[in-house]
């Protein structure tokens, strides 16, 4: 139970990096007057964007939402390397370990999950529970 919680305490505390990214550097986000995007918008959109909404979505799917934050971050990067924007190469480094992080810990809970069903363990905290009530 106790890495469930600390599931949603990472997620949560995703969710407080992408309102930081977004209002360190979301100005250039506002003035999106023309199509398509320059070059710094789009990797904000990744970068910033990956963090907030999956962020969001990892309360409740964290295997999903660490995939999708690792990928948007790391492609991210990849567009950094034409665009002189060294804060936002480290942020979006940060991102790519943040959703590292949150992948290998849902993976982690997953794997717990399964064994505890495979050797019935699951079974005898519920008979303990039932005895308990009772």
């Amino acid at each position: 139970m106790g890495l469930r919680v600390f599931q949603k305490v990472l997620g949560v505390a995703n969710c407080a990096y992408g309102v930081l990214l977004l209002s360190r550097f979301g100005r250039p986000l506002l003035h999106l007057a023309a199509w398509p995007p320059t070059l710094e918008q789009q990797v904000i959109l990744l970068v910033a964007g990956s963090v907030l909404p999956i962020g969001l979505i990892g309360l409740r799917f964290p295997l999903f939402a660490g995939i999708a934050e690792f990928a948007c971050a790391y492609i991210g990067n990849q567009m950094l390397h034409e665009a002189p924007l060294t804060d936002l190469r480290f942020f979006s480094t940060i991102s790519m370990a943040a959703g590292f992080t949150i992948l290998a810990f849902a993976v982690f809970h997953g794997i717990l999950e399964v064994t505890r069903e495979a050797f019935g363990q699951t079974e005898d905290t519920d008979e303990k529970r039932a005895q308990g009530a009772a």
